[in-house]
């Protein structure tokens, strides 16, 4: 058990009984892997064999043997300690600007994976394997962790030997072969219908904000941070840019032309000092006015869901609707992406859902167009 009480993968405490293998060289098992044993140049080495097979330990130690007779042998450079690799890749993500948010889902993410290799007798780099990355993704399967959430951790150990790659601690990556299947994503998407109905029963400043969340795609953090400065009603655009404290997701500052609905709302609205949507108060000690906080939003848009029965949706679908309706009305893919700050239609087309409705809007429209009249019809007409 670890300190929160979860179990960790079964690794054997004590090192198992040293066998021979040649004249010089000893294998034994480390947890549930293999390593070899030996003197070279008058000091006693010890060397991951990166196997859980004993066979294949054996195969190993006789090739170390063979150097070491004919004299060949160099002894390996010790690699990084993963957990110092892993020390220095999450300094370089927060320097290179990555969100709070990321970093606090990743800093327990790559323990784990430090934790649970260490469990395994693996402590640098130069232990890393497939085999490793097989094991900890049957135990994590064992442990019933989601698939997004596996297939997520199993990318992260990759990036982090990039980023070695990259650093020069490694020379190339032992999971560059690694197969990994991207999990589908069956996200839920708003109707238009669906959207009028959680307008019309939304207190403000959600109401608003629901519905820049709909016809801008925003995200929350996005609309979060909006300042009147970035509303240009004049030219009918709404700016993204980065501020102090703020830089936007995967992407550069951008700008959305307005919504006819959008150019409504904030012509209704009174400009002022600050985030163009504001917090209301909640408790005795709070006014209101900080930013818009994505728990609060969330928590009174799942309120309204329920009352009209919607039982799959979040935040984030605003912006799936925003691309399906969109796309259903003709603008062409590459100009929503842009729209969204996505600069490949991936990430577009993984969130278009066609809807029913516009699926039999589209055959009347196919069925609309005349078709000529077949030969035994033509017969049929002169009788």
């Amino acid at each position: 058990m670890d300190k929160n009480g979860n179990e960790r993968p079964a690794v054997a405490a004590v090192v198992a009984a040293r066998e021979r293998v040649g004249e010089k060289v000893s294998i034994y098992l480390r947890g549930q892997r293999w390593w070899a044993t030996y003197m070279h140049e008058k000091r006693q080495r010890r060397e991951p064999l990166n196997t859980t097979n004993k066979k294949e330990a054996r195969r190993k130690a006789i090739q170390i043997e063979a150097k070491l007779m004919d004299g060949s042998l160099r002894p390996k450079v010790k690699l990084p300690l993963i957990g110092d690799v892993i020390s220095q890749y999450l300094a370089y993500l927060k320097v290179e600007g990555r969100r709070a948010s990321t970093l606090k889902r990743y800093t327990p993410e790559l323990e784990r994976i430090r934790k649970f290799a260490e469990d395994q007798g693996v402590t640098r780099l130069n232990g890393i394997s497939i085999t490793l990355l097989d094991e900890y993704r049957a135990w994590r399967t064992k442990e019933e962790a989601a698939t997004a959430t596996l297939y997520h951790e199993c990318t992260l150990f990759k990036q982090l030997l990039n980023f070695a790659i990259r650093r020069e601690m490694l020379a190339k990556s032992p999971l560059a072969s690694a197969k990994l299947k991207k999990p589908k994503h069956d996200e839920p998407v708003f109707t238009l219908g669906q959207v009028d109905e959680i307008l019309s029963l939304s207190p403000e400043p959600w109401r608003s904000i629901f519905e820049v969340l709909a016809f801008a795609g925003l995200r929350i953090g996005e609309l979060s941070w909006l300042t009147w400065s970035d509303i240009d009603l004049a030219n009918g655009f709404l700016h993204i840019r980065a501020k102090a404290g703020w830089n936007i997701k995967d992407s550069e500052n951008r700008k959305i032309p307005l919504h006819a609905r959008l150019v409504k709302l904030f012509s209704q609205m009174k400009p002022s000092l600050g985030w163009v949507f504001k917090a209301p108060a909640w408790s005795k000690t709070s006014n209101g006015g900080q930013q818009i906080a994505e728990r609060r939003a969330l928590n009174m848009l799942k309120k309204i869901l329920k009352k009209i029965g919607i039982t799959e949706g979040k935040l984030h679908t605003f912006r799936h609707f925003f691309v399906v309706h969109c796309l259903t009305q003709g603008v062409d893919p590459y100009t929503v992406a842009k729209w969204l700050g996505h600069s490949t239609l991936e990430m577009v087309m993984r969130y278009f859902r066609l809807l029913e409705t516009d699926s039999k809007r589209a055959m009347e429209k196919a069925s609309a167009v005349v078709v000529p009249v077949s030969a035994p019809e033509k017969e049929a007409g002169k009788n």
